[in-house]
């Protein structure tokens, strides 16, 4: 009798767990089956895919989905956005060629495929409907917030108007206080004109955050217009766009 338990649990395990290989065509391939509605039936959950081009195939069930990412393609995972509700969601994700991570999130609502999101950045899944990332925009990081709306099913970006600056690419000491080798001004608000304060060369400043300014189709520019909040070593913040002081700061640079 126990053997018997034993030898159904195993049978169990094995198909339960994710499974991976190479199919004929040399595409690496990973299937699990797990229950993605809630309704109590499992559903086979399998992708081919060439993680150095980055292409894949998804198939759930009868279900077909074609797609690219950035290589190296890193398979998929099952992955739970919000614990409350009776879905859990497929996730493929790449590290990207510079490590810029993206991912593709997918859920099956028992008849069709729902597209759940395209996210970039570093992510930290709460379990709660929320999705918190790190993204690198150009000379610094910082954090955007994904809530999963319960009708659509679908993650969308809380916009912040000012973004705090996490980390800029500083090479001289990897922080956010930079060396000012030439004096510019910093103004009261972002778009004033109004003088709070010139900061001098030879002194020194931190950014502290980022108010984005944004393009038709409400798209981030992510460019050289959008205005910083530094804050002076005389005890002063101001703004500036990022073309005022990307020249005139010691070790500041910019990377995709």
């Amino acid at each position: 009798m126990t053997r018997t338990l034993i030898l159904i649990l195993c049978a169990f395990l094995i198909t339960a767990l994710p499974v991976y290989g190479q199919d004929d065509n040399g595409l690496e391939h990973q299937d699990e089956l797990v229950d993605l509605d809630g309704d109590g039936v499992d559903e086979l959950v399998e992708m081919y895919y060439d993680a150095y081009a980055g292409y894949f195939e998804l198939y759930i069930d009868d279900i077909e989905l074609k797609g690219f990412l950035e290589p190296d393609l890193m398979g998929f995972e099952i992955i739970d956005l919000d614990e409350k509700d009776d879905m859990v969601e497929i996730m493929i994700e790449t590290y990207g060629p510079s490590d810029d991570a993206e991912c593709l999130i997918f859920a099956y609502d028992g008849y069709d495929l729902i597209d759940v999101g395209d996210i970039y950045g570093w992510r930290e899944i709460t379990g709660d409907g929320s999705m918190y990332t790190e993204n690198w925009h150009g000379f610094w990081s910082g954090y955007e917030k994904w809530v999963l709306n319960p009708n659509t099913h679908v993650l969308e970006l809380v916009p912040q108007e000012f973004y705090y600056v996490e980390s800029c690419l500083n090479y001289v000491d990897g922080s956010s206080t930079f060396y000012v080798n030439e004096t510019f001004d910093i103004y009261t608000q972002p778009e004033s004109n109004v003088v709070v304060e010139t900061v001098v060369e030879g002194s020194w400043v931190t950014v502290v955050a980022c108010k984005p300014i944004w393009i038709e189709g409400g798209e981030w520019s992510y460019m050289a217009w959008d205005w910083f909040m530094l804050f002076s070593d005389t005890g002063i913040t101001g703004w500036a766009t990022h073309w005022e002081f990307a020249n005139v700061l010691e070790g500041l640079s910019f990377a995709d």
